[in-house]
């Protein structure tokens, strides 16, 4: 039995957002990504989950910079 496959779904309006931002964010979102594909909890994603408005989502670190994080829906 081999390891289960993460499926990852995109909405639209990310995919617009994240075409506006510059070539190396697009990058580094691009890697952590994958990452997060392959490895779920990398310390480097700094995955937790978000409370408030957002419970029931998560959250992963892009570039270091708290301003540009990507929520999860699990």
């Amino acid at each position: 039995f081999g390891a289960a496959i993460m499926r990852v779904e995109y909405h639209r309006r990310f995919l617009k957002e994240t075409s506006r931002l510059d070539p190396s964010i697009q990058q580094r979102l691009a890697e952590r990504i994958k990452l997060f594909r392959d490895e779920p909890d990398h310390r480097v994603l700094n995955r937790h989950q978000l409370k408030g408005h957002y419970i029931g989502y998560e959250s992963i670190n892009v570039t270091g910079d708290p301003d540009l994080r990507t929520t999860l829906n699990s």
